[in-house]
């Protein structure tokens, strides 16, 4: 009804723009290759990489002979997007609060 309703609303551009309804994404479920969640504490992290550690960390590994793009770096940034959205979420459930917000 919602995509039809657009649809609708927009009706006079209909040569100009195309409708997909519940258009999906992937047909496999979205994988992050490493999440790496820093503990709560004092502790440093000396390692190279792990010195720019935040809170929580999304590592998608691209083998030396893959090209990166821009496209990986936006596929990357979604994907911590999504951990957050849905771990805040599921996290809220599993702990019986119900659905976070905000």
């Amino acid at each position: 009804a919602f995509c039809e309703t657009i649809q609708t609303e927009l009706e006079e551009y209909g040569d100009a723009l195309e409708f997909r309804n519940g258009h999906v994404l992937n047909a496999e479920p979205l994988r992050i290759d490493v999440v790496v969640i820093k503990k709560q504490g004092g502790t440093a992290v000396k390692k190279n990489i792990g010195q720019i550690f935040r809170g929580i960390n999304v590592i998608e590994y691209k083998s030396p002979k893959d090209y990166i793009s821009v496209d990986d770096f936006y596929k990357t940034v979604a994907y911590a997007y999504q951990y957050k959205v849905l771990e805040r979420t599921e996290g809220s459930k599993r702990h019986g609060a119900g659905k976070a917000t905000g």
